[in-house]
């Protein structure tokens, strides 16, 4: 949810609809190259952000993190990607809520 709504389509057409980078390319007017560099890019972040996650939340060591990715490399198991894009993105604080929380 974190993704801007372009990183979002990119991702949902490719691994959800299943279309080539040709076809997304096609639709939003990108060259080929141009959406694969995205795509690629927008992986990278969502694994820098979930390497964050499991060390500041889960408390992994990074030798632990590497490990957990192999793992799921080998049996990444079930994930209904269409559900988790359906997904509403969680509210944003705004400063009312901040100043409740902190006051």
């Amino acid at each position: 949810n974190a993704l801007d709504a372009k990183s979002r389509l990119r991702l949902r057409s490719y691994y959800v609809s299943g279309l080539t980078l040709a076809e997304f390319g096609r639709i939003t007017g990108e060259h080929e190259a141009t959406v694969s560099r995205h795509l690629a890019r927008t992986r990278r972040e969502l694994r820098t952000a979930v390497e964050r996650h499991l060390k500041d939340h889960a408390k992994l060591t990074p030798d632990q993190v590497e490990r957990a990715f192999e793992l799921a490399l080998e049996d990444p198991g079930h994930m209904d990607l269409q559900r988790v894009f359906d997904r509403p993105a969680p509210r944003k604080e705004s400063a009312l809520d901040r100043s409740e929380r902190e006051g």
